[in-house]
């Protein structure tokens, strides 16, 4: 037998575990039995077998003009349901009443709608990848409950329901056969209701209780809530696998959650430690889960060997931990990947492997893997299997951090022929999505446009309108709008993105300081410095409290504002915000790019205001600081000149020497960045006697300005007037000797 004794931070990591969980769960076990308990016992016998045996059925239309509408309009969001029930509501209350009347039972019609926040948010998170809009999917808006005596009154209202004109039956689910998770059973029904003469078509919900059970379930309607969630979303399978695991935590007689996961650990029991894994996870207790599952592979390891299945099995749930919510334990992760991998092919681990090293920013190591996969899955799934379609998704988005963004668009195109086939249209708008923003990238903002526009209509159908996948599409489309100049359709974009992630995170939030980070990039790119200094301050300001005031995002967008402050001749402004920078990307040495970059700004800033020796140590800082020619040359040509005002002639020759070095290497012949450092060797030569030495770059000057400009171009004129200068001189020289 293993010893766990080794695990004690386990109860510790539950000590912010409240015993909350563990009453519900206690009133939860108990109003089921409750429940199992009137049902058997106090329910008369006559009718419940036909109850039972009551058929279900879905006939609830697909198409959207047979669904809820308004005035005969399909619904497209939230408000056009609620809209819609308020026109019924009327007529479906006293029709339910006519029921209830009719088959002498009570009946229960709020007088309310349903809360419309609980309904946004079952749009946003239940419905986001349904066809048609989202919202059309809403059923319970409008709502009421008939509660019988006996099952004999059951039947009768169903069939008084069935032959009402007055209603349209279109799904009934007979939860008495299998009953509900918690053990509670009824009848829910969906009925299309139109008032005659009108064009609006309601959707409701009708649920027959049968009145003893209701009692109960009134009495546990908190238990239920707390458990709602935990249940979201789970098939039949793995709620009884849920319940299972729930049964294993309330038989062990603990007085609480810390209790229950000392004994489990200490009694060295795999099936019992399995379902305390599970629903510690359901509770987001990820650290104490992490205690359970390492306990756990300590028993199996010794008790089946380290290359059984169970074994195995729990590396990965403990691995798949990890890289979802452990990201501290990310390299760990891997290695356990690797661990399974060691021991058999297994394609969901290459998978998860290939997912967390791409969100470790090692996407070339990704790409090889997820091409395997695609192989793989190919084979065994078929080419236009979902499974292989989100393989070549993720492949794309390989591609596309790699750079490669051709091979990106293939993938994404083949994944999303695949989605649009299978109807996945969440999945669709993601694959159009990666496309755009591989055109965009390649700067083919014209042909991305489109497609970020269509993105945007798509989220805010399935999604709704205020959403935080609108938020991200409206971002996209508004930075795209900004490298096109289309500045009233970013500033809309953009403004609205911005409003939905203050009204979903709020104001200080990390999402909401990027929304102002491109806002003001947008603001700069229209020549708006001032409104884009406002909103650049606000970006520093949030990240400043949220990060810390080293954070290199704070580092961002301080560039970003020394720029506007710069434009506008708030020199002195945007010297500190560069100054700010610089400390800031000296002490991270990450980005050493940035921090030459930093340097040069900085640089070019002290020049403005006069401070030469101060623009020479950053310029001259900023070259042992990058590798790009480019920029390296710039650096070289900007030492050049600073050197001649501090009258430095050997310094500025040297510095401008290297800066031609590098342009000849980088730039075509020609080009204006030769043309520039050229020109000032030429002048240099001159002013320090060297005339052969400025009639040779002078004749290079000529020549560029010819081929560009043209002979008669009065720039051209201008330097051959100039070259005859030199060439006079050199002629008095001769002369003179």
């Amino acid at each position: 037998m293993s010893d766990n004794s080794q695990f004690p931070e386990a109860i510790d990591d539950l000590a912010t575990v409240n015993d909350t969980f563990f009453v519900h769960l206690r009133g939860f076990m108990e109003n089921k039995h409750d429940l199992q308990k009137i049902w058997a016992d106090e329910v008369p016998e006559e009718g419940k077998e036909r109850v039972m045996g009551i058929e279900a059925f879905d006939v609830v239309p697909d198409g959207e003009g047979a669904r809820t509408s308004v005035r005969g309009r399909p619904v497209e969001s939230v408000g056009d349901v609620y809209e819609s029930a308020e026109l019924v509501k009327g007529f479906f209350h006293e029709a339910v009443e006519k029921v209830g009347v009719r088959c002498g039972v009570e009946t229960k019609v709020p007088q309310e709608l349903k809360a419309r926040l609980r309904a946004e948010e079952k749009v946003a998170n239940d419905y986001n990848d349904k066809p048609l809009p989202p919202a059309s999917w809403l059923f319970d808006v409008l709502r009421c409950s008939l509660l019988p005596q006996t099952p004999m009154e059951l039947l009768c209202v169903l069939d008084d329901l069935n032959s009402s004109p007055d209603f349209k039956l279109l799904r009934l689910k007979n939860r008495f056969n299998p009953p509900l998770p918690n053990g509670y059973r009824d009848l829910l029904i969906l009925a299309k209701v139109q008032p005659e003469g009108t064009e609006t078509v309601h959707i409701c919900e009708i649920q027959i209780h049968l009145a003893s059970l209701y009692s109960i379930k009134s009495n546990s309607h908190g238990h239920y809530r707390y458990f709602r969630d935990y249940f979201k979303g789970a098939d039949s399978v793995a709620v009884e696998a849920r319940l299972t695991a729930l049964r294993d935590v309330y038989q062990s007689g603990s007085e609480s959650l810390q209790d229950i996961l000392k004994r489990t650990i200490a009694a060295n029991d795999p099936d019992t430690m399995w379902s305390l894994s599970t629903v510690l996870l359901d509770l987001e207790e990820y650290r104490a889960v992490r205690s359970v599952l390492l306990a756990l592979e300590n028993v199996l390891g010794a008790s089946e060997g380290k290359s059984s299945e169970n074994y195995l099995r729990t590396v990965k749930e403990l691995a798949d931990l990890y890289t979802l919510h452990l990201p501290t334990y990310h390299h760990e992760a891997e290695e356990m990947y690797r661990k399974i991998l060691a021991v058999r092919d297994d394609m969901d681990t290459e998978e998860s492997l290939a997912n967390l090293l791409d969100n470790l920013g090692r996407p070339d190591e990704a790409k090889i893997l997820y091409e395997k996969l695609v192989d793989g899955n190919t084979k065994a799934y078929g080419a236009n299997s979902r499974k292989t379609a989100l393989t070549k998704y993720n492949l794309g988005h390989c591609y596309a951090k790699l750079g490669t963004y051709e091979e990106a668009k293939s993938m994404y195109k083949e994944a999303e022929e695949v989605f649009v086939s299978i109807g996945e249209s969440n999945l669709v708008t993601k694959t159009m999505e990666g496309t755009a923003i591989c055109l965009d990238y390649q700067e083919k903002y014209a042909q991305a446009l489109p497609i970020f526009r269509k993105v945007v209509d798509h989220q805010e159908r399935f999604s709704g309108k205020e959403s935080i996948h609108v938020s991200k599409a409206l971002q996209n489309l508004g930075v795209c709008c900004t490298f096109l100049e289309l500045f009233d359709e970013a500033e809309e974009c953009l403004t609205r993105a911005l409003g939905i992630k203050e009204h979903i995170f709020g104001e200080v939030h990390t999402s909401t300081a990027v929304g102002y980070q491109a806002l003001g990039k947008l603001y700069t790119s229209s020549g708006k410095a001032r409104e884009a200094i406002e909103v650049f301050q606000r970006c520093v300001d949030i990240r400043t409290e949220l990060l810390g005031e080293m954070n290199m995002d704070v580092g961002t967008a301080l560039f970003s504002l020394g720029g506007c402050q710069e434009q506008i001749g708030e020199v002195h402004e945007a010297i500190e915000s560069y100054i700010k920078v610089v400390k800031i990307r000296e002490a991270d040495q990450t980005g050493i790019q940035d921090l030459c970059h930093s340097y040069q700004r900085l640089a070019v800033a002290y020049s403005k205001v006069g401070d030469t020796a101060s623009s020479i140590r950053y310029f001259t800082l900023s070259l042992g600081h990058t590798k790009d020619p480019i920029q390296l040359s710039q650096s070289y040509h900007n030492l050049g000149l600073l050197n001649l005002q501090v009258g430095a002639p050997d310094d500025a020759r040297d510095a401008f020497t290297q800066a031609l070095a590098l342009r000849r290497t980088c730039c075509p012949d020609g080009a204006p960045q030769i043309l520039h450092t050229v020109e000032q060797l030429a002048l240099l030569a001159d002013s320090t006697g060297d005339y052969k030495e400025a009639l040779c770059l002078g004749d290079e000057v000529v020549s560029i300005l010819e081929e560009a400009l043209g002979s008669e171009h009065e720039l051209t004129v201008s330097k051959k007037e100039w070259r005859d200068t030199v060439k006079a001189k050199i002629a008095s020289e001769e002369v003179s000797m």
